[in-house]
């Protein structure tokens, strides 16, 4: 009797001419995040990123220029590697520096503090890459930065006194000192920028915010000196190193993160390329309708996945039917990511003649 029962209300929901159809959910896995990686290389300019549609988070990280080798071998030092997550909103553009490394006695890109002349010129420090809010023309509030990874000093201008790597801290390491009195350039720390090492001029000069100290100069004094390294860019920049017969390192900048950052790392860089790598997950796409009439149900629910919608309520004109005859919204429309499209089944659609 209940079989008989069954079949009757399946023959009574056949005459009254639809059957619904529970709707599926695979599809909703094409509005998935995604994840996406963008990197940036140093151009000795500005570089800008719009923050995309749906992305909230950053995990960027970033790293320093490497300060120039002085001219008779003094080594530059390395930079520093740091990364974060940065709270972003989505269409909000970001300022991106990537600091250059030091070349000869010229300072990188971003900060990187210019070698001391001499009878052999210290190297330049390196630059300082870091991601602002605002761009350059901005000034260099420390409330504008969101991530910044310091410049390496730039070497001394004789072998004997290479220049500072970023030390893993918020500071730079203290730098070797050359042969003689000058001595190296003080690291920046995060609050004030490194001293500079002593050079016959009496001069006195300390890192900025955002700019390493030049390296002192040997000309003019009563020896042959060497000039020393340009300080390295950061949050406050490196010292530059002093002047002595080997001439001493500058000091490397200092590293760290503002407001909106979290899970900061900073450690010192090894491979000497400055940049600025940005990931995200993407959101998902809007949602374009496709033409589903004349395919097939399984068919539909694999082309609305695609286009980032969802097959909505689903109904029949009798229960063998399986081909789209009709669709709602109509191919073309742009609706919210996950959208769910309705949809009628019939028979197969006659071709035109």
């Amino acid at each position: 009797m209940s079989r008989m029962f069954s079949l009757i209300f399946i023959l009574s929901l056949a005459i009254g001419g639809l059957t619904a159809v529970a709707p599926a959910g695979a599809e909703a896995s094409a509005a998935r995040a995604t994840p996406q990686s963008v990197t940036f290389l140093p151009t000795g300019g500005e570089q800008t990123f719009a923050v995309p549609a749906g992305v909230t988070t950053l995990h960027a990280v970033a790293v320093g220029g490497r300060g120039g080798n002085g001219a008779s071998g003094g080594a530059g030092g390395y930079g520093a590697l740091v990364s974060a997550d940065l709270s972003v909103t989505p269409g909000q553009i970001l300022y991106l520096e990537v600091g250059g490394n030091g070349v000869g006695a010229l300072g990188g890109f971003n900060g990187g503090g210019a070698g001391g002349s001499g009878s052999d010129a210290g190297g330049g420090g390196g630059g300082a890459s870091d991601i602002r809010l605002a761009p350059r023309a901005a000034g260099t509030s420390l409330t504008l930065r969101l991530l910044v990874a310091a410049g390496g000093g730039g070497g001394g201008g004789s072998t004997p006194s290479p220049g500072t790597t970023n030390g893993g801290g918020t500071a730079g390491a203290v730098p070797t000192a050359g042969q003689g009195y000058g001595g190296g350039g003080q690291p920046g720390t995060p609050t004030s920028g490194g001293p500079s090492g002593y050079s016959c001029d009496g001069i006195a000069t300390t890192g900025s915010l955002g700019t390493g100290a030049s390296g002192r100069s040997g000309v003019g004094c009563s020896f042959p000196f060497s000039g020393g390294g340009g300080g390295g860019a950061g949050l406050y920049g490196g010292g530059g190193g002093g002047t002595s017969s080997a001439g001493d390192g500058g000091g490397a900048g200092s590293s760290g993160s503002g407001a909106g950052a979290t899970n900061t790392s900073v450690v010192t860089d090894t491979t000497g390329q400055p940049s600025i790598s940005l990931t995200y997950a993407a959101g998902p796409s809007a949602c374009t309708v496709p033409k589903l009439v004349g395919h097939r149900l399984k068919a539909a629910r694999k082309l609305l996945g695609a286009a980032s919608c969802k097959v909505g309520k689903v109904r029949r004109t009798h229960p063998g039917a399986r081909w789209v005859v009709r669709q709602k919204p109509k191919p073309g429309a742009v609706l919210p990511p996950g959208a769910a499209v309705r949809i009628k089944l019939g028979d197969r659609p006659r071709r035109a003649h």
